[in-house]
């Protein structure tokens, strides 16, 4: 089991797309807290591990009025981010291999694999905004 926790912030940046009309494209940081947690097997032990990585994210986003104060909101694009730092129970696995009380053959590739920290991650929302004021 994971849990992700994203902050963006993006700049905006108007375009227009045929077929789409006036369009927003944004592009910004995003900060990803991973916690998994992990159930050794035969060992009676459970502990978690965390990944707290930076990454980019670029998308579109297109509004769509409903009326005076309604739009419909549609919003696509992807979140990318590189390989971080895996720290659990008493050791800490490195992309670049400088890890700390490691396992016997027992690697960075196998830690991240077993855990599945977000690498690339897509994006696809559609909702409805309500404008407040004039």
């Amino acid at each position: 089991t994971g849990r992700v926790w994203n902050f963006r912030g993006d700049v905006l940046i108007p375009i227009k797309i045929k077929y789409l009309g006036k369009s927003l494209l944004f592009l910004g940081p995003r900060y990803s807290s991973f916690t998994a947690n992990f159930k050794f097997i035969g060992g009676n032990e459970f502990f978690d591990v965390i990944s707290k990585q930076w990454g980019l994210g670029m998308g579109l986003e297109r509004r769509f009025p409903l009326g005076k104060r309604f739009d419909l909101l549609l919003t696509m694009g992807a979140d990318y981010f590189p390989d971080g730092e895996l720290t659990g129970h008493d050791t800490v696995y490195r992309p670049d291999g400088d890890n700390i009380n490691p396992r016997e053959d027992y690697e960075y590739r196998d830690a991240d694999s077993a855990i599945n920290q977000p690498k690339l991650e897509p994006l696809l929302m559609l909702g409805v905004t309500y404008w407040f004021g004039k």
